[in-house]
This record gives structure tokens, sequence and C-alpha cells, in this order.
């Protein structure tokens, strides 16, 4: 059997996206009101110093009772509940996460990990190794590798124009992976290039129905966005069986909607090797920083901006 691994590695952005559960919510204006510190002005402080204890260890305990009393915190049941589990285990922030929020399941809807959708830039480096750690392509910066031999979009090309076998591949994939959320039909915009390789980077309208449904089930005036800054390598794993690694196979998907929301560098966030979304599993290095916004200070960091804009 044939296994291959694609590696993309830098700084490389994550978004999570979730809403604060209820029981939180109910505390959080009373929460505000009970804090005599002089760091917490709105929600989005408080719930910040409860979200960082984590990251910040023992010693942001303190700081979180320096803003309220232990007194006061015992008035809010479902917030003392979880500083109390924090002190006795001195948990992860991913546990944390899952005790503070609803999100939805990125990694069975496809989208990504636990941490939400990775938005990979033209200043990683990309490379494929074999089985037995063989270089099959050397680490090339994405900038580079992504130079296009040719490309196209829908709209322009029809039946019998070059680049229009090109087309029939992509949306092999589209019917391959209908729950994905494609664009299809009279809704379609895909564009795409195709390198000197043979993959394709393929930017198309995704309409993300399981962040859709998320969003219509929960709204917008009590969601969060937690932005990751890591250093780190994503492994795209491919079993080819007896056949060789084929680079034309390969086809990186993205979004024209996290342009918008990150800026023109995004490269991708999905991988295909023919009509099949890989998985991808992190060897995290080192975070540059995590942030969480609550509520109105997400500005325009929100999952209806990303899905709709």
């Amino acid at each position: 059997m044939g296994l291959f691994e694609i590696q993309v590695s830098g700084r490389i952005p994550k978004y999570f996206f979730g809403t604060l559960m209820k029981k939180f919510r109910d505390e959080l204006s009373q929460a505000v009101d009970l804090c005599k510190g002089e760091n917490v002005e709105d929600e989005n402080d408080f719930l910040n110093l409860i979200f960082n204890l984590p990251m910040d260890g023992p010693g942001h305990v303190e700081e979180l009772f320096n803003e309220i009393s232990r007194e006061d915190l015992a008035k809010l049941p479902n917030f003392n509940r979880v500083v109390n589990e924090y002190i006795e285990e001195e948990f992860g922030h991913y546990i944390m996460m899952e005790a503070l929020f609803d999100y939805p399941e990125y990694r069975s809807l496809g989208y990504g990990t636990f941490t939400g959708i990775s938005l990979f830039e033209d200043d990683a480096t990309i490379a494929v190794y074999d089985y037995d750690g063989n270089e099959v392509m050397s680490e090339t910066r994405l900038s580079d590798f992504m130079e296009g031999d040719r490309g196209g979009n829908n709209e322009e090309i029809e039946e019998g124009d070059e680049g229009y076998e090109d087309l029939l591949k992509i949306r092999k994939i589209k019917d391959a992976n209908p729950d994905f959320g494609f664009s299809t039909g009279d809704s379609e915009y895909t564009h795409w290039n195709i390198n000197e390789h043979g993959c394709k980077f393929v930017d198309d309208e995704l309409e993300y129905p399981g962040l859709e449904k998320f969003h219509n089930e929960n709204g917008r005036e009590h969601g969060v966005t937690i932005y990751f800054d890591d250093i780190t390598t994503w492994s795209f794993m491919v079993e080819t069986g007896d056949e060789e690694f084929d680079f034309s196979k390969i086809t990186f998907v993205g979004y024209p909607g996290s342009h918008e929301f990150r800026g023109n560098d995004v490269a991708f966030s999905h991988v295909f090797y023919g009509e099949e979304l890989l998985d991808m599993e992190e060897n995290w290095h080192r975070d540059k920083g995590i942030e969480l916004k609550y509520g109105e200070s997400r500005g325009l960091e929100r999952l209806d901006f990303f899905l709709y804009r």
C-alpha cells in the first residue's frame, strides 16, 4: 500500500466560531456588576478572565480574584463551578472551550478540527514525503508552489473550451461530496488555477451548510470567535494503494469569503486527493497568541460575516 504525507508548515491561523452556553449567558451581566477591579469593563473582559485561566497558569487565578471576590464568584454558580474545577484539575484551554461554548462539530463536518477552520496562507511551506520519510517533493514556499500554469472559472468556460476538462474534474469532486457545501447548479461559482505539477487550487463559493445550520440555530448576539495564531505543521495522509503518488490528483479548496475575512494571502482551507477529502492532523510547535472576542467586541470577525459577508 502506498502511504504518503503532505505537510504544510508555518504560521497558520485557525478560527473557532461558537456560542456561549446559555447557563453562562444568564450569569454574565451580573458577573460584570460584581467585579470590583480595574480590568473588567464589559462582558468580553470577564469572559476572557475565565477563558485565559489555563493559558496564564495559577497566577491568573489570583488576577481573577483581584477582579471578583470568592464570595461574589459563588453567586455565579456556573462560572464558580468552572473556576473551581480548573483550580482542582488545572486542565487545558481545549477543555475550557468545551466547558463554556457550544460549537459546530468541525471535524465530523469535514471543515477542520476541534479548534475550527484553518486558513493556510501563501507564506507557509509545503512538502511531500513517502511512508519511510523520503522526500517526494522538497519543502517549497506555497506562493511559489501555487504559481499557475493554467486556470479558468465556470462562468466563462463552456463545453469544448480549453479548460473544460479541468472543470469536469472539479465537478466530479463536488458530485462525490454532496454534503460538503460546494456551489452547484445555477449557484455555482468556481475559479481555479493549476500549477506545473497539475495540482488544482480551487476557490469555490462554499455554502458550509453545517456552519449555516449552527448560525441559524444560535444567532449572532452571543457568538464567540477565538483566533489561534499558531506555528504548526499540518499533515494530510494519502493512501494510493498500488499506485504512485499523483500530484494531479491533489485539489486545494479555498473559499472567497476567507479572503474578505482574513485577507488575500489565504490559499486554501481543505485538501482533496482524487475525490476524497483528506483528514488533517496537527503537529503544534508553539503559539504566537490566542485571542477571544465575544458578542459585539468581534466587529466583523463573526461567523455570519464569514458565511455571508
